[in-house]
């Protein structure tokens, strides 16, 4: 063999900087799967609709807009309001291990991967290969990618801000090469996004859509027509695959009292901005004196810091590069702004965006972009003598810098096995439920008490009988005998989808006045009654829009096989 003959490598060339990336997170996927479950205001919430989903699961339901369970018994059509997809990935994990809490903390964990190695990739695409790892450590170690899944619990948000890298890249590669293969992707992240975290999803699609358009815009091989045409599949496929959802949650929203989660907090919006000492807090001590330590949310001062050089690729960097720089400094700065008070008369002046309920919730893709200006800033090192050194110090401030969050965050001993009996009594304990934004309108004043089976047997009329028959989680049906005709009240609440059958043949129901659940007309004698949830025309039309997408999504994918 001559000397000097190099073996290919059987490993892609990704994969030895993606197995770094993994490794660096370690700190930071240790604090998210914890001893037990973070103490977050929102784990526990999330936490529970699993335990519901999973309840379902185990009946055979597998995709419900209604939690039956929840509301005391009643129901409240969580799903329909609240995309579910992070709780099905925290199911899947818990089916193989055997165990929700854990996997739920888990899947915490793992949303700092997923915002690592998402802007490992994207920056990859643009940089060189340690750039884009040391900006997969600033995006695992900024300070609010620990915030969401540490302190508030908040899987679904965190996931929603952690695919969002993903899906700027997936979208920046199918608009540049066109291909079937990388629109299928970008199609299905941002579909995937849109169904983990409305707010998540309402700030990712303006800034992929401003994205995509820089891409088209930019010179490329492929002509100015294949770009957009790229563009607008990808896009256009992506929201057609979570139309099921946003059809039905957009139409709806007057149904529930939603106001209760814009407005139910103290001070509002206006408690929640930031101030400039906030937003770039430089190292947060780590204070295990403290019992409930209260964090800054923040940008963090070591990643701006560390970041902010990088803004001299505008004038060294060319091409691709330079907007990119341009496209991510410009999307740091805009959320980094509406954190803070200067953005209050556009809160005030726009009523849409008090729905984000905080204003610190910007700090998402402010985090993300940020992290790609320190890959930017490695970038520029190339020709410094003392560029590798320099760049493990980049990685250790940002590791230290983030200790603080990490190390200070609080677990709640008593949720290590949870079940269908921790939801009802988690229920009957927490005050907020009656107040939930998922409660239906129609339900005035709330229940005494909680729903006891299907019907309410203090209804029937003396000498009337009723005989329980078979009961799903959205369904139930029963024998009734009675001597005079009488309105039956079932234990859930009124919501659109609900119907009734008496011998087989639908009748009309009735929102009841009080609790807001729903009663039908039986007549007199021995009569069969059934009940059952499902959907209206107008969520049968958003499914078939999505069903519809999917196949677009497989034709584009596989167009060229199913010809052949």
């Amino acid at each position: 063999m001559q000397a000097g003959t190099c073996f290919p490598s059987p490993f892609p060339s990704w994969a030895i900087p993606a197995l770094v990336v993994l490794a660096l997170g370690w700190v930071a996927v240790r604090a998210g799967i914890g001893p037990t479950l973070p103490c977050g205001s929102d784990a526990v919430i999330h936490l529970l609709r699993v335990v519901q989903l999973d309840h379902l699961w185990a009946q055979g339901v597998f995709y419900s807009r209604l939690a039956p369970d929840m509301g005391w018994g009643y129901g409240f059509p969580v799903f329909n309001f609240y995309p579910p997809l992070s709780y099905y990935v925290v199911l899947l994990i818990a089916r193989l291990i055997g165990d929700i809490s854990l996997g739920f903390r888990i899947t915490l964990a793992l949303t700092f991967l997923m915002a690592g190695l998402g802007v490992y990739v994207l920056a990859r695409d643009f940089f060189r290969e340690e750039a884009a790892v040391v900006a997969a450590v600033a995006a695992m170690y900024a300070p609010y990618v620990a915030y969401n899944p540490l302190y508030r619990g908040a899987l679904p948000e965190a996931m929603g801000w952690a695919l969002l890298p993903w899906a700027w890249w997936a979208v920046g590669r199918a608009v540049r090469t066109g291909q079937r293969g990388w629109i299928a992707a970008g199609a299905f992240i941002f579909g995937a996004l849109l169904l983990t975290h409305n707010l998540a999803a309402v700030v990712a699609a303006p800034l992929l859509t401003l994205y995509a358009l820089m891409e088209v815009l930019s010179s490329s091989f492929l002509p100015l027509r294949r770009r957009a045409l790229s563009a607008g599949i990808t896009l256009g496929l992506g929201m057609g695959l979570a139309l099921l959802f946003w059809i039905p949650a957009w139409a709806e929203r007057s149904l529930i009292q939603w106001e209760n989660a814009i407005y139910g907090f103290p001070g509002g919006y206006q408690a929640h901005f930031l101030s400039w000492r906030e937003l770039l807090t430089a190292l947060e001590p780590v204070r295990s004196d403290l019992v409930n330590p209260t964090l800054p949310r923040s940008l963090g001062l070591i990643p701006l810091l560390l970041g902010v050089p990088g803004l001299l690729g505008l004038v060294f960097f060319r091409g691709a590069r330079r907007r990119a720089v341009v496209f991510f400094a410009a999307a740091c700065t805009v959320a980094a702004l509406m954190t803070t008070s200067l953005s209050r008369p556009l809160w005030r002046a726009i009523s849409y965006l008090h729905i984000f309920q905080f204003p610190w919730r910007f700090l998402g893709p402010a985090a993300l972009s940020l992290a790609f200006l320190v890959g930017a800033t490695v970038e520029l090192l190339p020709g410094l003598r003392w560029r590798y050194p320099l760049v493990g110090l980049m990685v250790l401030a940002l590791v230290a810098a983030s200790l603080g969050w990490l190390w200070n965050a609080q677990y709640c001993p008593g949720w290590d096995r949870v079940s269908m009996g921790s939801l009802y009594t988690w229920e009957q304990t927490d005050p907020g439920v009656s107040h939930s934004e998922f409660r239906p309108r129609g339900v005035r004043q709330w229940p005494s008490q909680p729903a006891t089976g299907w019907f309410d047997l203090s209804a029937l009329p003396e000498g009337a009988s009723l005989r329980q028959g078979q009961t799903g989680p959205l369904s139930a049906g029963a024998w009734v005998e009675t001597p005079r005709a009488f309105e039956v009240v079932v234990n859930r609440f009124f919501y659109p989808g609900w119907r009734a059958w008496v011998d087989g043949r639908p009748v009309e129901i009735t929102p009841e006045a009080e609790w807001g659940r729903f009663t039908f007309p039986v007549p007199a004698g021995r009569h069969h009654i059934a009940v059952r949830f499902g959907e209206t025309l107008l969520r049968l039309a958003a499914d078939l829009l999505s069903a519809l997408s999917l196949l677009g999504l497989v034709i584009v994918l596989f167009g060229d096989r199913l010809r052949g």
